[in-house]
C-alpha cells in the first residue's frame, strides 16, 4: 500500500510539478505587486508594532485595575451586607416583645385556620348534598303539588 501511494506521489511530481509550473507562477502579474506592496507594509508594520504594543499594554494595565477596584467593591458591599444583617438580628433579638409578637402571630394563624376550615367544609357539605335533597323533593312533593 505505502508502495502504491509512492508511485502516486511520484507521478503526480513527473506530472504537474516541473520547472514550467514553477516559472508560470513566477510569471503572474498578482505575485509581483504583492511583492512591491509587501515592501511598503512590512516595514511599516515593523515601525509601528511597539506603538501598537504600549496600546494594548496600557489597555490591559486599566483592565487588571479596574478588575481589581470592582472586586475590593464587591468585598467592600459583602461586608456592609454582613454588618447590616448581624444588626438586624441584634435588633430582632433585643426586642423585648419579640416573644409575645411571636405567640399572638400564631394565635392569629391558628384561628385563621379554624375560621377558614369549617366554611370549606360547609361547601363541600352543601355541593354534595344538593343534588340528594333536588332528588328527595322530586320524589315526595311532586306528587302533592299535582292537580287532582
Amino acid at each position: 500500500m505505502n508502495h502504491l501511494l509512492g508511485w502516486r506521489l511520484r507521478d503526480i511530481y513527473v506530472r504537474y510539478l516541473n520547472w514550467r509550473l514553477v516559472r508560470s507562477i513566477a510569471e503572474l502579474q498578482v505575485l509581483t505587486r504583492v511583492s512591491y506592496a509587501m515592501l511598503v507594509v512590512v516595514p511599516t508594520l515593523a515601525g509601528t508594532w511597539p506603538a501598537v504594543r504600549s496600546v494594548v499594554n496600557r489597555f490591559d494595565t486599566a483592565a487588571a485595575s479596574l478588575s481589581s477596584s470592582i472586586d475590593n467593591d464587591l468585598q467592600e458591599v459583602n461586608r456592609r451586607l454582613i454588618e447590616i444583617q448581624s444588626k438586624f438580628e441584634r435588633a430582632e433579638n433585643d426586642n423585648p416583645l419579640a416573644p409575645e409578637i411571636q405567640h399572638v402571630s400564631i394565635t392569629v394563624n391558628k384561628i385563621e385556620e379554624a375560621i377558614q376550615k369549617p366554611r370549606t367544609e360547609k361547601i363541600l357539605w352543601v355541593s354534595l348534598l344538593t343534588p340528594k335533597l333536588r332528588l328527595y323533593g322530586d320524589r315526595h312533593f311532586s306528587p302533592l303539588s299535582l292537580p287532582a
